[in-house]
């Protein structure tokens, strides 16, 4: 954690005697006296470099002490996503700025403070977060096929530039509908349940972070599968109709390539990928094995 930043508790984390609870999941996370002082200073205004020389005022322990444990805390508690931070004292533009291109530094964690019950909200929403994170990668690659074709003269630089973008609107739609149905059905089913889980973002992935059980104690299998099974049926009736009612053989493989991005999802329901882990580690909860 860089010292300047700003530490704040997202919407729905709350400090209260010797517990930290996170509403949006029902989850409690016991804390001890001293990491409940070292809580209790963060206000979102104050520095994490101001909380340590608070924190020196009050512990008569050397400073390098205290800033290891806030750092080590703090760390911790953004690996749960009961922290966020901002870019010290910048201008709103800055922020956003710096916002945008530390989430592509290792341990980068931010928690999404929204509460949208609508699925067109959501999906913008999510579709909005996938292509800031794979944004900068698409604009290199299209920049490079670009300047291939202006210096070089390959025509071949333009139908890659082409697909590669196809592909690219698939991956971004395909992963913002996959996760827009965890979090559309999740909603829909836990009601007017406070815990709505919430939209988590780090280093490598995008993800809708929930209870694993519901307010009646079932499990959320229904949830789970859904996610990559949508995306991944509208990939099969897409192809589907793709190669039964286009001729055009250049749009053909577009749309082709297009809803091949959706159909791969159902790989996440096989036992090697997350969602279909999280299925088998439900069954087998179930039936008593695990």
């Amino acid at each position: 954690m860089n010292l300047y930043d700003i530490p704040y508790l997202p919407a729905g984390v709350k400090l209260v005697p010797q517990q930290l609870i996170d509403e949006k999941t029902g989850i409690t996370f016991p804390v001890n006296r001293t990491a409940s002082m070292m809580i209790d200073e963060i206000d979102g205004r104050k520095s994490a470099a101001e909380i340590i020389d608070k924190l020196a005022e009050k512990f008569p322990v050397d400073r390098n002490v205290i800033e290891r444990d806030v750092t080590a805390l703090f760390d911790k508690l953004s690996k749960q996503h009961l922290l966020n931070t901002e870019a010290g004292r910048k201008a709103p533009a800055a922020r956003v700025i710096s916002l945008f291109f530390r989430q592509y530094q290792p341990g980068f964690r931010h928690r999404y403070e929204e509460d949208f019950t609508s699925f067109f909200f959501l999906f913008l929403f999510l579709f909005s977060i996938v292509f800031r994170k794979i944004g900068v990668f698409f604009l290199l690659f299209l920049t490079l096929s670009l300047g291939s074709y202006i210096f070089f003269q390959f025509d071949i630089s333009l139908t890659i530039a082409m697909y590669f973008s196809v592909v690219y609107i698939g991956l971004l739609s395909s992963f913002a509908l996959h996760e827009t149905c965890h979090a559309y059905f999740f909603r829909r089913r836990s009601g007017t349940s406070t815990t709505a889980g919430f939209i988590a973002s780090d280093w490598m992935s995008v993800k809708f972070v929930r209870p694993a059980v519901d307010k009646h104690g079932n499990s959320m299998w229904l949830v789970t599968l859904l996610g990559p099974l949508i995306p991944g049926i509208t990939g099969v009736f897409g192809i589907i109709a793709t190669n039964t009612l286009i001729t055009e053989q250049a749009m053909m493989y577009a749309l082709n390539s297009f809803f091949a991005v959706f159909l791969l999802h159902l790989i996440y329901l096989t036992p090697f990928f997350g969602d279909g882990k999280v299925l088998l580690k439900r069954l087998l909860f179930n039936k008593g094995v695990a």
